[in-house]
């Protein structure tokens, strides 16, 4: 896998030497693994393996240090197992593992992490309230999350101003997932 472009919080996972902070051309990163899928948010990335591992390096989520995560790190913890798609929000990230659980850690100003709080978790935590769905996508924007379920409905919670949540409402914010009323009998497929 290679990464280029502006490097400022280590975004690209190449440490930057005083002369030269960002790339122009590809510089190689995680070379021993096969990367299935790659996600960039705001001043950090993902990567993710096809053994479902996560990678993540730039600007640690909810570490206001101001101290970058140098080399890509592996993504540790228990709840983790075993993730089949990542999702990248400016600030947030999400994980759908292979039994359809939604992992999300990161800033949560606008409830964009589902957990019901506006608090903010540095490590990965179960979106609640989806125990009855079928997740098969996942979607993370600037301050808000979306998930797409195996029936083609689509829920949405985070920031939702100006009715970017698709509810039909503006709402300041939607702290769990909320079901979009979609027309007719129209599904989502992707």
């Amino acid at each position: 896998m290679s990464c280029r472009g502006g490097n400022e919080y280590l975004q690209c996972g190449v440490e930057a030497s005083k002369d030269q902070r960002d790339f122009s051309v590809p510089m190689a990163i995680l070379a021993d693994l096969k990367i299935t899928q790659v996600a960039a948010g705001g001043m950090h990335s993902m990567a993710l393996t096809d053994e479902g591992h996560v990678w993540t390096w730039g600007q640690p989520l909810c570490d206001f240090t101001n101290v970058s995560q140098r080399r890509p790190s592996r993504l540790i913890y228990p709840e983790v197992g075993i993730i089949k798609k990542v999702a990248a929000g400016a600030f947030h990230n999400l994980a759908l593992r292979e039994d359809g659980i939604v992992l999300s850690w990161g800033r949560n100003d606008y409830g964009q992490l589902g957990s019901g709080t506006t608090k903010f978790s540095s490590t990965p935590t179960v979106v609640p309230k989806l125990e009855d769905v079928k997740v098969t996508n996942i979607a993370a924007s600037g301050w808000h999350s979306l998930i797409l379920t195996d029936r083609g409905e689509v829920y949405a919670w985070g920031r939702g101003e100006y009715g970017r949540l698709g509810l039909g409402e503006d709402c300041s914010s939607k702290l769990f997932a909320s079901k979009m009323e979609l027309p007719g009998n129209d599904r989502i497929v992707q």
